[in-house]
């Protein structure tokens, strides 16, 4: 896609998904499948100057939406619970990672959630000593 079509469906789903409108934020990274089998997500938005609440709002109720209501592959549960939304100074992120959970799945569900963490804190970590630079 043409890089500005790309940046419009960007701000489209971020305004439609999320909740959170273009007014709210300066910058915004985001990485996301594009096919609902996969859910593994990092949206990092830079807010505008007073508008981090809002935002971290709007990705906690997202967040809270997945995990309580959304129909979901029964594969992707351990991601969703895991999911996390932090605030670092003006960013907010979201972050619903987990990678491969292959092994942590054939122990239980309780050790893929605990895996998905561990890579939601390995990400926000490289976000933090990033943002402090």
């Amino acid at each position: 896609l043409h890089p500005r079509v790309r940046r419009q469906r960007q701000m489209c789903i971020r305004d439609r998904v999320y909740g959170i409108s273009e007014e709210l934020y300066e910058e915004a990274s985001a990485r996301m499948p594009l096919i609902s089998a996969h859910v593994d997500t990092l949206i990092i938005l830079r807010a505008k100057e007073g508008k981090e609440e809002m935002i971290r709002e709007a990705l906690e109720a997202y967040r809270a939406y997945q995990a309580e209501s959304a129909v979901q592959y029964p594969m992707n549960l351990g991601k969703i619970q895991a999911a996390e939304v932090k605030r670092f100074g003006r960013y907010v992120c979201f972050v619903q990672l987990g990678g491969d959970i292959a092994e942590p799945s054939e122990e239980s569900d309780e050790a893929v959630i605990a895996h998905c963490r561990e890579e939601n804190a390995r990400a926000l970590a490289v976000i933090e000593d990033m943002l402090a630079k």
